[in-house]
């Protein structure tokens, strides 16, 4: 006896559904979505970084004399047509991580088809479908430079890490 009214609610079940899917003129409606995110990659010499990590030594300008460095292009590839670059932090100092104190106060910029902006202002990029439409005009670099003469600081290692934003723009 105690199987028996769980034979009968199947049946109820089975009853139910078919008369359900008989019925004329019976209608479903889907809604159906879905949301493909931004992406963006940074390229460097048309190669995509890995690990979120660029090494950016800052060797002496022979003709400035001041510690200094001009990035080869950056390019954006991503599924949205623009992007704001940005770093996050508002000062730039290399700081000494060997014996004794001191720091290396930097001054940044982006280039943008001979152009300079500074790196601590919102720089709109294009982003492009595919590295293959790289050129010059569509990608940037980035330059720091020493505010002194590399002689007017006390020998030693500096370093710090800075973080580039790069933000989609709807």
């Amino acid at each position: 006896m105690k199987n028996k009214p769980a034979a009968l609610f199947s049946i109820a079940i089975v009853f139910w559904s078919q008369s359900t899917m008989s019925l004329p003129g019976s209608q479903v409606s889907m809604d159906i979505s879905a949301e493909s995110l931004a992406k963006i990659a940074l390229y460097y010499q048309n190669t995509p970084l890995k690990d979120n990590e660029f090494d950016f030594s800052l060797p002496v300008n022979a003709s400035t004399g001041k510690f200094e460095k001009t990035s080869e292009l950056f390019h954006l590839v991503g599924n949205i047509e623009q992007a704001e670059i940005i770093f996050a932090e508002s000062d730039f100092i290399l700081k000494k991580i060997d014996e004794g104190s001191g720091v290396i106060n930097l001054a940044g910029n982006f280039i943008v088809d001979k152009n300079s902006y500074s790196v601590t202002q919102k720089l709109r990029m294009p982003v492009l479908d595919k590295i293959s439409q790289a050129t010059p005009a569509n990608g940037f670099r980035i330059n720091f430079s020493s505010q002194l003469l590399a002689e007017k600081y006390s020998q030693g290692h500096y370093a710090n890490t800075f973080t580039l934003l790069i933000t989609p723009v709807s």
